[in-house]
């Protein structure tokens, strides 16, 4: 079901950001029959392991009838994720026009995608159910958005994707966004983002991709990211990271994606990433990365792409390697490697093998 859905709506970000339209979509279209997660507070609660609370707008608007479609009092938590929408519009937006506003129709909001589902109310006969609803998805990629991600965006827990990709955000990744336990794709690459990555993100149990690539993100890649282990893709490249890669990693075993590339990442490659069996492509060039490649990188037997280049590994080129018959790109140029070519490489249609100016095993 959770694979339907992915392909579903990764065609609707796509149709979104070809055609530049505004998304509305009915209510019938989009049913998703599944239970609802608790109703989310108004409140932010103290804590000092969060981000601050974003400060919003005095008195916000609020949504209507005319907004939801319906009377407030009879859908909460879709009246909950209207009025923080509304609220949080200025901070996002920044300069960027959106149309939200509590005039229109949320179904016809830029970006917004509301999904349904049937709550039978208690003690009345089968065929009574009402239709309930909640923001399902935001895609708000390359809207020209100045602002910042507001802290507020955690509120919306029946969120399943989120991309705001490819605008001009500044700020930090809020830690809140760690509350949106139904996040399937989360997508804020190509912004101006910086600070470190939250820990709260490894508590993302139905994550399954991760997209951050190209912002200012400094510090190290935290620990508890072993935790979210739906992950399918995890794209970091292009920042700031720095520390080692961490041997949690491991646990990530339905990754098939990894590029935490052009960073500046020190330390060994680990061992544990032998456990990624579904692994396809593995891009950790660009970093400070120094050791071995480990022998353990033999068991990714579907691995398509591996590129090590531009680090400062030693020591020689695993034999093992020349057994991954998937392989179609293999880099390791700029690294001081020693010892000599496993002759089963040359078959990697593309490599940079001569670049090494190793001789033949």
């Amino acid at each position: 079901m959770r694979n339907w859905r992915w392909r579903t709506w990764a065609s609707v970000a796509l149709v979104v950001a070809l055609a530049g339209v505004t998304v509305g979509l009915g209510a019938a279209a989009w049913a998703i029959w599944s239970g609802e997660p608790p109703l989310a507070t108004t409140d932010e609660t103290p804590d000092t392991a969060t981000t601050p609370a974003t400060a919003l707008p005095a008195n916000p608007p609020t949504c209507t009838e005319t907004t939801l479609g319906r009377p407030r009092a009879t859908d909460e938590r879709l009246t909950a994720d209207c009025d923080t929408l509304l609220a949080i519009k200025p901070v996002l937006a920044g300069t960027a026009s959106l149309n939200w506003r509590a005039e229109t129709p949320i179904q016809e909001w830029d970006g917004v995608i509301v999904s349904w589902s049937e709550e039978m109310p208690v003690g009345e006969r089968p065929g009574a159910g009402v239709s309930r609803g909640r923001v399902f998805a935001l895609f708000l990629s390359e809207r020209q958005m100045t602002g910042s991600i507001p802290t507020q965006l955690g509120r919306l827990t029946g969120l399943d994707v989120l991309d705001l990709s490819r605008n001009r955000l500044t700020g930090s990744i809020p830690t809140q966004l760690g509350r949106l336990s139904s996040l399937s794709s989360l997508s804020i690459h190509s912004n101006q983002l910086s600070g470190s990555l939250p820990t709260q993100l490894g508590g993302l149990t139905a994550l399954e991709s991760l997209r951050l690539s190209n912002n200012r993100l400094s510090g190290s890649l935290p620990t508890q990211l072993g935790g979210a282990t739906a992950l399918r893709i995890v794209n970091l490249f292009g920042n700031s990271l720095s520390g080692l890669i961490p041997t949690q990693v491991g646990s990530l075993t339905a990754l098939e994606r990894l590029d935490i590339g052009h960073n500046s990442l020190t330390g060994t490659i680990p061992a544990q990433m032998g456990s990624l069996t579904k692994l396809t492509h593995l891009y950790l060039y660009g970093n400070r990365l120094t050791g071995n490649i480990p022998t353990q990188l033999e068991k990714l037997t579907v691995l398509e792409a591996l590129r090590l280049e531009y680090n400062r590994l030693n020591g020689s080129i695993p034999s093992g390697l020349g057994k991954l018959t998937a392989l179609e790109t293999l880099k390791l140029a700029g690294n001081p490697l020693i010892g000599c070519i496993p002759n089963a490489l040359w078959g990697v249609t593309d490599n940079d093998l001569s670049e090494l100016r190793l001789e033949d095993c």
